[in-house]
């Protein structure tokens, strides 16, 4: 299960993000320290929603056998906020009444670079990545802005507060599913052409294959270890919990439709 951590102080904040994102000393409830960055994300951000989809969208890229930062669950002690030097985030920490997601922080990855072309190495997780980004309908790793580290093992995937759009208003409860391309109308994927992998994935559908048997065996029992991770408090309509599983159980028995549609977003130019 998801560690807790309690913020210790204040490391440095790292200005690139629009939640402003901050790097904290932490420490679990056996004493053990972890320097994680901890993101905030008030109403205009995303508030609650936001929060479920960065802890979900980390769990499952997880599950799937995608490289992102170990997620944390972290508090922040009364008074944790006057440390802080940048009256914004400060707010933010004063705002916070509860728990906040956090990631490792891994000060030796990079970012990448936009425009930056596939190493023929990374390839298979290119594709992954990118077939995780249409299952989770996140338009947020673009070419330019490709929301994603690099180390010498691959790819690490970061910043899901803008998936599962589905959610509000969303395909849940709501409009048809997006795989189902006759009752949509169009292409649901179509937002993938602007993915940061759509071009230099041209020509090799070859490599979505391992991901989508990966898809596929996703279980029902699995979906709800993840989200049994997510904080009760968090879930401001608690039908959403059933409704995003089922969501998901769907995606599975239509993960070969799903990746055909992601496949027909590559560029055929």
């Amino acid at each position: 299960m998801i560690k807790k951590l309690t913020a210790h102080r204040p490391i440095e904040i790292l200005h690139g993000g629009r939640t402003l994102p901050l790097v904290v000393d932490s420490v679990d409830e056996d004493g053990k320290r972890y320097e994680v960055v901890a993101k905030f994300f008030i109403a205009e951000h995303g508030g609650a929603r936001a929060k479920i989809a960065e802890l979900f969208c980390s769990l499952l890229a997880q599950q799937l056998g995608l490289q992102t930062p170990m997620p944390y669950l972290i508090q922040f002690p009364e008074g944790f906020a006057d440390t802080v030097t940048n009256s914004e985030v400060a707010e933010k920490i004063r705002q916070s009444n509860g728990l906040e997601f956090s990631s490792h922080y891994y000060p030796g990855l990079s970012i990448v670079p936009p425009h930056m072309s596939i190493p023929r190495d990374f390839e298979l997780q290119a594709a992954s990545i990118m077939t995780f980004d249409g299952l989770i309908q996140n338009p947020d790793r673009r070419v330019d802005k490709p929301n994603l580290l690099k180390g010498d093992e691959g790819y690490y995937l970061i910043d899901h507060d803008m998936a599962l759009d589905m959610f509000d208003p969303g395909i849940i409860g709501g409009t048809p599913a997006p795989w189902d391309s006759t009752a949509v109308g169009s292409n649901s994927y179509d937002f993938l052409k602007s993915h940061l992998f759509n071009r230099g994935l041209k020509g090799k559908e070859e490599t979505f294959t391992s991901i989508e048997k990966t898809i596929t065996s996703l279980s029902d029992a699995t979906l709800m270890v993840i989200l049994d991770q997510i904080p009760e408090e968090w879930w401001l309509n608690h039908d959403k919990y059933n409704e995003l599983k089922e969501y998901f159980n769907e995606s599975t028995r239509n993960s070969s439709a799903i990746v055909n549609l992601i496949k027909s977003s590559l560029p055929n130019d």
